[in-house]
């Protein structure tokens, strides 16, 4: 599924995403969250790991797409940053956090088709919990982690990491023949 491009402000100020020479892979999220976005975090930072040990920090990007831009804004969501992985935004982990105005939010979310809802009650945000990864402006994959999954994020990191190295590793001709392949089958 190809995804247009957006210009969002972002905790590393106003960004055109995805990023167009990097591997993105794309995390919904909020600060607020009670359970569910703190398990995504884990798991993003075991990634940012995985990609330091591969020496590709300057092949990914992360974005976090914000959830609720009704409570939240970038100063919360830069202090979240800071306090779950300040290490690794110190050794060039490239982690853009996006909220803007809410029209825009919305768009951004369709465009990913991630669902999310405000409840007024509670004030929490029912949504998708995935990892989207792209590549030149395509969705290659969605990941979407089980029940056990989330309770190991090493594990889930391993497997979407064995997906962006192999992404990584595929180069342009290697996508074409793959369809030619296909197609005298």
């Amino acid at each position: 599924m190809l995804v247009r491009s957006f210009k969002a402000s972002s905790t590393k100020g106003l960004i055109e995403f995805p990023v167009s020479d990097r591997i993105n892979i794309i995390t919904p999220q909020y600060v607020r969250c009670p359970d569910i976005c703190h398990w995504e975090t884990n798991i993003l930072i075991a990634l940012f790991e995985e990609a330091y040990k591969a020496n590709a920090l300057d092949k990914i990007a992360f974005i976090t797409i914000g959830l609720d831009p009704w409570d939240e804004d970038l100063n919360l969501a830069s202090t979240y940053q800071e306090a779950r992985a300040g290490e690794w935004l110190k050794r060039g982990v490239y982690w853009a956090w996006i909220y803007d105005n809410i029209t825009l939010m919305r768009d951004i979310w369709n465009e990913y088709r991630i669902y999310v809802e405000k409840d007024e009650k509670t004030r929490l945000v029912n949504h998708f919990a995935e990892f989207i990864i792209v590549k030149d402006g395509k969705v290659v994959y969605v990941v979407v982690p089980t029940t056990e999954g989330w309770s190991k994020p090493a594990n889930v990191a391993k497997q979407i990491w064995e997906l962006v190295d192999g992404l990584m590793k595929a180069t342009p001709q290697d996508h074409t023949h793959h369809h030619h392949h296909h197609s005298h089958e």
